[in-house]
């Protein structure tokens, strides 16, 4: 199972997205989150855990932000690779 196809997202949507979920990280909303992700086959409770104790800074680069898009929880897709591009 790998990367079937690539989405090319606006900076502003992978920001949102990014924000969106670390939100409910901080609210430790594990039903949001479920619902927003559509992940069946990750650790819910580890991920909570391990999100808690990091800080993502907005301040990162187009490619950096489409490699936290990819990871599971934030992306939308586990089939897509996500290329970030200016507004």
């Amino acid at each position: 199972m790998g990367v079937q196809s690539t989405r090319y997202i606006k900076r502003s949507e992978a920001i949102e997205r990014i924000l969106e979920i670390q939100d409910l990280v901080r609210e430790i909303d594990y039903k949001g989150i479920e619902d927003a992700s559509f992940e069946p086959n990750c650790d819910l409770a580890s991920f909570v855990e391990a999100e808690l104790s990091k800080n993502h800074f907005i301040k990162k680069t187009n490619g950096m932000l489409g490699d936290l898009m990819y990871r599971p929880f934030y992306r939308y897709s586990m089939f897509e690779n996500y290329i970030v591009q200016d507004d």
